[in-house]
């Protein structure tokens, strides 16, 4: 019931056990919701050079050392928006530039770079889904699925993504489900702990029909931290990984 009604009505909806609800209330709720969800398309270049202006005053040879000769703007934006795009907070950016600066000579892809980037924040936003203090309630995948999920990822256009077909599709979505479903009855963050080398093609692949879902690879979570396994997702039977292409070999 949304509040800002007669008194009398307010006592009536208490004694019913109705929930009163005042509007500014849901507004707040649904505007949040709403930046969680694109949050990360509203950081445009001029805001990301701000930030980085503000950076240089207090780290000012971090920012030489990274502009322009190791990346441009465009990267730094980009590993940004998709640290975002997973509600993982940017206040930390002295260190977030760092990360981008240690890998950037291996690689000027920013969904690479943000993925490495992640490793060394885990410390900061793995506690976030933590059950209990130092303890990581997560899913994972069994080994042969893992396999199958790194034979069909597919890198093009500047995007990584997960190609299943139908079958192991549903099959994935309908294992994820129970676990969000279960987690969220126990009023836990459901979580999913893979590999890095599928975390972010899997997680993109779910983050429409699961958004509720978090995905982390083993990588990102700190050394201190224990992980209890809340279930396993599996492969479905026989779905075998395709075959990895063979390097060119020089005449």
């Amino acid at each position: 019931m949304r509040g800002g009604g007669d008194e009398p009505e307010k006592r009536n909806a208490e004694l019913g056990n109705f929930m009163i609800v005042e509007p500014a209330a849901v507004m707040i709720t649904h505007l949040s919701e709403t930046l969680r969800t694109v949050g990360h398309l509203m950081l445009g270049r001029q805001d990301v050079q701000q930030l980085i202006d503000h950076v240089k005053t207090s780290h000012p040879a971090l920012v030489s050392e990274l502009l322009p000769d190791l990346v441009n703007l465009g990267i730094i934006q980009r590993v940004l928006q998709n640290l975002l795009r997973e509600n993982i907070a940017i206040t930390n950016l002295p260190l977030i530039l760092v990360g981008i600066g240690d890998n950037a000579p291996l690689t000027k892809n920013p969904d690479d770079v943000s993925e490495r980037v992640r490793r060394s924040l885990g410390l900061y936003f793995i506690p976030n889904y933590e059950s209990m203090p130092g303890t990581l309630r997560a899913a994972t995948s069994d080994p042969l699925f893992e396999r199958i999920s790194a034979s069909r990822v597919h890198r093009g256009g500047g995007e990584t993504l997960l190609m299943l077909d139908p079958t192991t599709a549903q099959h994935l979505v309908n294992g994820v489900a129970e676990r969000v479903n279960a987690a969220t009855q126990m009023g836990e963050t459901a979580v999913l702990i893979v590999g890095a080398e599928i975390r972010l093609p899997l997680q993109r692949f779910l983050e429409s029909s699961v958004p509720r879902l978090v995905v982390v690879s083993f990588q990102e979570v700190p050394p201190a931290t224990d992980i209890e396994n809340a279930g396993l997702i599996s492969a479905p039977n026989g779905v075998q990984p395709l075959p990895m292409p063979h390097p060119a070999v020089a005449a």
